[in-house]
């Protein structure tokens, strides 16, 4: 097992991992990347329209092995909520 470092960025905050993970290679640290990266956008896009999600992958010496970066853009188009998401919400819950 290898041990490697997940950092993360959003744009705004800088995540540094200091601890790392113990992975089998790198591969198997890369798709852990992928998975977090996926996972992160899922929670962060409950509150906004645009994310741009980013994980760099450290090797032991710091050396910056791997960057994955995941963009997701969300909006409403010409669409009004008010009515028609009480209608939607009733249906779905009967």
């Amino acid at each position: 097992m290898t041990r490697f470092f997940f950092d993360t960025t959003d744009g705004e905050l800088f995540l540094r991992d200091e601890e790392g993970l113990d992975c089998a290679d790198a591969t198997a640290a890369r798709a852990m990347a992928l998975k977090a990266l996926s996972d992160l956008v899922r929670d962060v896009m409950l509150d906004g329209a645009c994310r741009d999600i980013a994980t760099d992958i450290r090797d032991a010496t710091g050396r910056r092995i791997f960057t994955a970066t995941l963009s997701m853009a969300a909006r409403w188009v010409d669409y009004d909520l008010s009515e028609p998401t009480r209608r939607l919400s009733t249906a779905l819950h009967e």
